[in-house]
């Protein structure tokens, strides 16, 4: 495990940094760490630099979580920043109503509440129905472009917080580094907001289970300090409740069964609040096979069109490809993609093309959804290999945009030149920004 007493230093590091980097006119040198950034370096040794500041590379990060720079964000066209809201609008709506009806399901004990909560860890059964009007402040979804430049959503992941650091990243990465202008808003002013409504003071549980995520984590609480928040990050083994605690997330597995139940006990008292809401299920890709609904099942229509206005519904719909749930009975025509109801990356996710995936469909009913394989759009990637070299090749692209009731928050880009897109090392990752 990491020294927690040398994170903090490293936030101070980081702070001061990002205010002069890059220098205008002079070399920089920062008092804590001792990196110097000359106004000669090329733009690989900027970036690299960069990445290494914030604490994301360095020792044995550098390969557990190293990706491929690009000089440039990905651009947007304008009709696709439209698009963008119209789906962010919807999604409010569509994620609250599912909320609503995920404490009706679960409190009638019925068939779409045992759907609901599939695969989810029973632990939060106690408490996933509290505070029905309480979503995420902002709602993580993943997107396809087609080759007509739709978006589809691939996964909605409301209630992650992992991709909050990626996105606090890149929108200082582009700004300070690629000097460039962000299209977007970004995600620590809603964190910001919502913090300051509450108690103005955030901890971030870490989960040993989630350790990989670490750097991540400590970039959003660096960000927010930046900002002059009283943010934390805290392993779970020295999480104590101390009066009112707002935390950023309920960790959906952790290594002390003893924390883990006073984070629940305390949410159920009042004692605990969360940032993100502890409603695993608005994650689980059993959502998007609720909202399609292709079975046309008349009674889930009625439940979903009771809490979910017809244009949220029908907006969204029109975004998702066909997803059903794995049964004997069902399927779809074409090229198909098998995922776990709950998973994360590209785990538990197999493409019809695969040899296994006959097999996989007979043994995970129940378990995962069927979805109808989008077919990806390439586009061309300016990007840096591990020894400097500038390169451009064609790559497919996964969107993750932040959306709340302000709008879209902030969009940025995983690229991979197989299909099978997710942060790996020969993924580039970089900002979006609109035309």
């Amino acid at each position: 495990m990491h020294n927690y007493s040398k994170i903090l230093e490293v936030a101070e590091c980081v702070c001061s940094l990002l205010k002069t980097y890059p220098p205008a006119s002079n070399d920089s040198r920062c008092g804590i760490c001792s990196l110097t950034i000359k106004e000669g370096d090329n733009m690989y040794q900027k970036l690299i630099d960069f990445v290494r500041a914030v604490g994301l590379w360095g020792g044995e990060r550098s390969a557990t979580h190293a990706f491929l720079l690009s000089p440039k964000p990905h651009v947007l066209t304008k009709d696709q920043g439209v698009q963008l809201n119209v789906i962010s609008r919807a999604l409010q709506g569509v994620v609250r109503g599912l909320a609503e009806i995920f404490t009706i399901a679960t409190e009638s004990c019925s068939e779409l509440g045992r759907k609901m909560q599939a695969q989810i860890p029973s632990y939060f059964a106690g408490v996933m129905h509290l505070n029905p009007n309480a979503i995420p402040f902002l709602n993580k979804i993943d997107l396809v472009e087609d080759m007509d430049g739709k978006f589809w959503i691939v996964e909605m992941d409301s209630g992650n917080p992992r991709a909050l650091g990626y996105s606090t990243l890149f929108q200082a990465m582009t700004k300070e580094v690629l000097n460039t202008p962000n299209s977007f808003s970004g995600v620590l002013d809603p964190t910001i907001d919502v913090m300051n409504e509450k108690t103005g003071r955030l901890v971030c549980v870490l989960s040993g289970k989630e350790r990989w995520y670490l750097p991540w984590f400590e970039i959003l609480v660096n960000g927010l300090r930046e900002r002059g928040l009283n943010a934390e990050l805290v392993p779970e083994g020295k999480f104590v409740v101390n009066g009112k605690s707002l935390v950023l997330h309920m960790p959906l597995a952790m290594d002390k069964p003893a924390v883990r139940q006073g984070l629940l006990e305390g949410y159920k008292s009042g004692g605990v609040d969360f940032l993100m809401p502890p409603k695993p299920f608005l994650g689980s890709k059993a959502m998007l096979a609720i909202i399609c609904n292709m079975e046309q099942d008349p009674e889930l229509e009625v439940i979903l069109r009771s809490k979910i206005s017809e244009g949220d519904l029908e907006t969204l719909r029109s975004h998702i490809p066909p997803t059903v749930f794995n049964t004997e009975t069902t399927g779809l025509d074409g090229e198909t993609v098998l995922k776990s109801l709950v998973s994360s990356g590209m785990k538990g996710v197999i493409f019809s093309s695969d040899p296994a995936y006959a097999r996989t469909l007979q043994y995970t009913r129940d378990g995962t959804v069927i979805q109808k394989l989008v077919e990806g759009k390439q586009h061309n990637f300016d990007h840096f290999e591990p020894n400097g070299e500038l390169v451009s090749d064609e790559r497919y692209v996964r969107l993750i945009a932040h959306c709340g009731p302000e709008g879209v928050a902030d969009v940025f880009a995983t690229a991979r030149t197989t299909k099978a897109v997710h942060g790996a090392k020969d993924s580039v990752l970089t900002s979006c920004i609109i035309e």
